[in-house]
């Protein structure tokens, strides 16, 4: 009989619930007791599933905890799991995105507030940052660049009702741009 699997975040803590049906669950105390937990990633690429949930304590700050016994115990590094580098001088918010790649084994990427994107080669426990995606024209991805380079793939245009905007731009043409925004769907430029 398959059991699932049901990852519940909310800024109060973490909830898991486990069902053979689908149609009773059970559900777990709390983890992460009055931590906001705000990506949840359920990863089954490996021998068995590696929980990654982003929690973030007001005292703390916020760290990416691994669980490999579907959340009894939760392990975080001693020095931290993910953090933005002293010089871009800047601390990380929180992380609002787990996500293992489909296509590197290993390989977790992570979403960030302020704007981020981090990599991890080792399942989830130890992120580093990309910087490409953060440096642009103007020195930093939180600053608007009206005019991108032509070999940088993205910019970002200032907001207009709150949240930036990405603009692809495809090496084949620069007419064609999708901007994303956060909480909105995306729409054709």
């Amino acid at each position: 009989m398959t059991d699932f699997l049901l990852a519940i975040g909310t800024t109060k803590g973490l909830i898991l619930g486990r069902s053979n049906d689908r149609i009773s669950w059970t559900l777990s105390e709390p983890q992460f007791f009055m931590n906001g937990v705000y990506a949840v990633a359920i990863d089954v690429r490996g021998r068995s599933p590696r929980l990654l949930a982003s929690a973030t304590s007001e005292h703390w700050g916020p760290s990416v905890f691994h669980s490999d016994d579907l959340g009894v115990t939760w392990a975080e590094p001693d020095e931290g799991s993910i953090a933005f580098p002293v010089d871009t001088d800047v601390s990380l918010g929180r992380v609002w995105q787990l996500a293992p790649s489909l296509s590197e084994p290993g390989v977790v990427w992570a979403g960030s507030e302020p704007q981020g994107l981090f990599r991890s080669v080792d399942g989830g426990e130890h992120f580093s940052f990309v910087r490409t995606l953060w440096t642009t024209r103007t020195g930093r991805i939180g600053a608007p660049d009206s005019e991108a380079r032509p070999s940088t793939p993205f910019s970002l245009i200032p907001p207009t009702r709150g949240g930036w905007w990405w603009r692809c731009r495809p090496a084949a043409s620069i007419a064609a741009t999708t901007p994303v925004s956060p909480g909105r769907r995306p729409t054709p430029a």
